[in-house]
């Protein structure tokens, strides 16, 4: 009888083990799946910043090179950056 008795408490034991197991799991693949979410949300984010980085920088070479199409106009046939340009008139102010 006390052989009997000891293999049901140890049944009952490892079944209350299979359980704290189950929920340890559980817990874990919330917290994984929330860090998951927040991951990809973070990615996207960063995805689209970058995107929108990449179009602006596009329109921007655009509009620049609208500009000095108009701009350098009957002054040659390579155009130059305004910053280069500026550098230029100033190199040669500064040796007049």
């Amino acid at each position: 009888m006390a052989r009997q008795q000891e293999i049901e408490r140890k049944k009952r034991d490892l079944e209350r083990k299979r359980h704290e197991l189950e929920l340890q799991i559980s817990a874990l693949r919330a917290d994984f799946m929330a860090e998951e979410e927040e991951i990809a949300k973070f990615i996207a984010q960063e995805q689209n910043r970058e995107s929108m980085r990449l179009d602006d920088e596009e329109v921007m070479k655009r509009q620049r090179s609208g500009d000095f199409g108009q701009s350098a106009k009957g002054q040659g046939d390579f155009h130059k950056s305004p910053s280069r340009a500026k550098g230029e008139k100033q190199d040669a102010t500064e040796s007049e």
